[in-house]
């Protein structure tokens, strides 16, 4: 018996081969962006690679840097921080030139939390 049997009852049945088209890969360019704590561990810095290396069939719209907190960093905030730098040296190493806006470096991260205007989040 599936899980939700309410949604199942409400399933459309697809055929084999309408479920396998669905399922191919799109032609042409895909737009994406990534959102990634690239310091954090090593997966995300070869997703990094792979997307700019891959410009043929990825058009990567922006690179966004991800919060994480564990025993490499002292906050969120500071993983984050930490992430961006990493973003930077990778598009160096590849001879990428960071294109578009570049935040501050207070707009990208606030510490301590009460420093942060009121309403506004990190980034």
């Amino acid at each position: 018996m599936p899980y939700w049997p309410e949604f199942a009852s409400n399933a459309v049945s697809v055929s084999d081969t309408t479920r396998l088209k669905m399922l191919a890969p799109r032609p042409g360019r895909v737009r994406c962006v990534l959102d990634t704590d690239t310091y954090n561990e090593i997966d995300d810095q070869f997703a990094l690679v792979q997307m700019i290396l891959s410009p043929e069939r990825l058009d990567l719209q922006a690179i966004y840097a991800a919060p994480f907190f564990n025993d490499r960093s002292s906050g969120p905030g500071e993983g984050m921080e930490f992430s961006y730098q990493e973003i930077l040296r990778l598009l160096e190493r590849l001879d990428v030139k960071p294109d578009g806006p570049r935040p501050s470096r207070r707009d990208r991260v606030c510490r301590p939390a009460e420093s942060c205007p009121a309403g506004r989040r990190r980034r």
